[in-house]
């Protein structure tokens, strides 16, 4: 990811950033006191996301 002219290398090859990157790029621009995100999937909202 760029943020301020700098590239981060991927970890691995076909490593490809999470579908989120350009929120969480957008979020970072708009308020420099954010330094990361946490993406997560808990157990029981993901049972509430697949429950029919």
């Amino acid at each position: 990811m760029v943020l301020v002219g700098t590239v981060v290398e991927p970890p691995c090859e076909g490593y490809r950033p999470t579908s989120e990157a350009l929120m969480n790029l957008a979020q970072y621009r708009a308020n420099p006191s954010i330094s990361g995100a946490v993406h997560a999937h808990p157990v029981y909202a993901m049972v509430m996301a697949i429950r029919e």
